[in-house]
């Protein structure tokens, strides 16, 4: 699946649109879930949407502009065709952002530099 994806070297983490989760034998405690199995569904700027599972591998307090929040995290093969890396992603409802994939400094480090001048 594709998406119009931003470069935030502002942010450590990946962070992907992901929203009707459904946690296999889940409670209501998040650090309880981690190791369980999480379906949810993705969809691209473009309204194509897809159904994913993977298994919570650890649970992110995210800060940002609107406060904070812990969100569920995952590894998810992340790239273009040929260059994908098996990185760890936030989960997070971005159906209002422009950007549904965020690409953060977990999936560029040893793999790309970035010239902050252009």
């Amino acid at each position: 699946m594709t998406y119009k994806t931003r470069i935030d070297t502002g942010a450590v983490e990946n962070s992907l649109h992901a929203v009707d989760f459904k946690i296999e034998n889940g409670v209501d405690d998040m650090e309880a879930n981690i190791g369980k199995m999480l379906s949810f569904t993705t969809e691209n700027e473009k309204g194509v949407s897809h159904r994913v599972k993977a298994m919570i591998v650890e649970t992110s307090l995210i800060r940002n502009a609107q406060g904070s929040e812990i969100r569920y995290m995952v590894e998810l093969k992340i790239g273009e065709p040929g260059q994908e890396y098996k990185v760890k992603v936030n989960l997070r409802d971005r159906s209002k952002m422009s950007y549904k994939l965020l690409i953060g400094r977990n999936w560029l480090q040893g793999h790309y530099l970035v010239d902050v001048e252009r």
